[in-house]
């Protein structure tokens, strides 16, 4: 795993069993950004900088901790846990939001994928976008109950989100 020391944003992540890099760096926004928009003016926004510190180190994972803050944002703490002995990697992205009215608060994560395949857990359901849905249906955004699976056939990862439940592929 690679981070960009000013921003805190995840640059790289190679898997060096499949020799393959997961994040996509062509992307308009980086991996594991915060990015603000505002609904009147569509300005889009990202935190200024960050401060990154080393956090838990310990026999099943390691962390690293940014700190800093961001726009709409008193506060923002994101820790990212990398585990020893097995292919997991956990984000934990809190918040102190500000009254700002009319902002839209994301946290990307631009994959590399040539030709992406989604599945998801809905509500009593496993959708796969599009072809599982009615024509005509919102294809913007999704509520998911535990977990997206993305792949190209080459390789795939599962995601998933403890309080983010609003997902956009």
């Amino acid at each position: 795993m690679e981070v960009e020391a000013e921003t805190g944003v995840v640059t790289s992540l190679f898997d060096k069993e499949l020799e393959r890099e997961w994040v996509d760096g062509e992307a308009g926004c980086g991996f594991n950004q915060l990015i603000m928009r505002d609904a009147r003016t569509g300005e889009v926004a990202g935190p200024p900088s960050s401060v990154l510190q080393r956090g838990e180190q310990g026999p099943v994972y390691s962390s690293l901790v940014v700190r800093g803050e961001g726009p709409g944002c008193a506060q923002r703490t994101q820790e990212i846990m990398l585990y020893h002995d097995i292919k997991r990697i956990e984000f934990a992205n809190r918040l102190l939001k500000d009254a700002s009215s009319l902002q839209e608060l994301y946290f990307a994560f631009p994959y590399a994928f040539t030709t992406p395949r989604f599945r998801f857990e809905a509500s009593n359901s496993t959708i796969a976008p599009v072809r599982d849905q009615l024509p005509g249906s919102s294809t913007d955004a999704y509520a998911v109950q535990h977990w997206v699976e993305i792949t190209d056939g080459t390789g795939g990862i599962t995601w998933s989100s403890l309080e983010a439940p609003v997902v956009a592929l």
